[in-house]
């Protein structure tokens, strides 16, 4: 059983994962993850979360919005993969394509990346391996923080709201001009990450995690 204040929070996010999911309104039902199933899944990887986000200097809660999100909507906003006007192929829970992984890993470790001679395949198991698809999340994060204030050793706990989000937005890289049903514009999908990313902070900061 949560703690009076830890189930406050997991309601909100819960109540504000419905509000931003598309319904469709004659079927009714969501295009997206159930819920319970993905906030365990991450109570499961929060050790390798924290690992992660300390290594790549972001808040713990930015990484596990972002990775919350890619997992709850999974079929919802990348029901166009493929399509290469709109984006491309994406892969596992933190939804990036191949090509991605290998420009965010020369932004962010240069020569020195450890996959600069991996296969595409090898990348691809990767990508699909949980524990790694952390890594990879942040790792984009982190490179699209080094595109938007041209420092290397960029530090996301020190980053302004306004940063924050455009790191948010730069992440999913949608290239539509308005929603779609349920396909979002990345600033929309800024906009509704950061949301969560308030309410994980909480979740962090509550007694469940201060003992």
């Amino acid at each position: 059983m949560y703690k009076p204040e830890v189930k406050s929070i997991t309601q909100q996010l819960k109540s504000q994962v419905e509000s931003d999911s598309y319904r469709d309104k004659k079927l009714g039902f969501y295009y997206i993850n159930d819920f319970e199933y993905t906030f365990e899944a991450l109570k499961e990887l929060e050790p390798v979360i924290e690992k992660t986000a300390k290594a790549q200097k972001m808040p713990k809660a930015f990484l596990s919005s972002v990775l919350f999100r890619e997992m709850m909507f999974l079929g919802q906003e990348d029901i166009l993969d493929g399509i290469p006007f709109l984006g491309g192929k994406s892969i596992g829970i933190c939804q990036i394509g191949i090509d991605n992984v290998r420009l965010n890993e020369q932004i962010v470790h240069g020569e020195s990346s450890l996959i600069v001679n991996y296969s595409d395949k090898h990348i691809k198991e990767m990508l699909e391996t949980p524990e790694l698809a952390v890594y990879f999340c942040a790792v984009q994060l982190k490179a699209r923080a080094i595109q938007i204030t041209g420092n290397q050793n960029v530090d996301l706990n020190n980053l302004k709201k306004e940063q924050l989000i455009k790191v948010l937005a730069e992440y999913n890289q949608s290239k539509i001009s308005k929603n779609i049903g349920p396909i979002k514009t990345k600033e929309k999908y800024a906009e509704e990450t950061y949301t969560y990313y308030q309410l994980f902070s909480k979740y962090y900061s509550s007694e469940e995690f201060s003992k």
